[in-house]
């Protein structure tokens, strides 16, 4: 498994993926997305989220969900992931090399 690292705002660059917790009325949870913009000055950040087919594996939405989140409120820099499957039919399948279990619920 690949290592994960702690998210500053040094270490956030446009195409890092990262693990955001959002809190929603009742709890919180944690999704995967893809950092699109940057804006330090604000110590925000622009994630395009995946949607989850398992604790390791993750779809592009075919509604696209993007939110400005705070950077604090990122909690794992993600390493780059793997894509298998993708057909006209079918959508390609991310999968990140490291244990997310803890973090996913239903």
């Amino acid at each position: 498994m690949a290592d994960v690292e702690a998210i500053t705002a040094d270490k956030l660059n446009v195409g890092s993926y990262v693990l955001a917790a959002l809190r929603g009325k009742k709890n919180l949870r944690h999704f995967p997305g893809v950092v699109h913009s940057i804006q330090r000055d604000e110590d925000t950040a622009v994630i395009s989220f995946y949607k989850s087919v398992g604790n390791r594996q993750f779809i592009v939405p075919v509604q696209e969900d993007v939110a400005t989140v705070d950077i604090c409120d990122l909690v794992l820099l993600l390493p780059t992931p793997t894509s298998s499957g993708g057909t006209e039919r079918t959508c390609k399948k991310l999968t990140f090399n490291i244990d997310l279990s803890q973090y996913m619920q239903d």
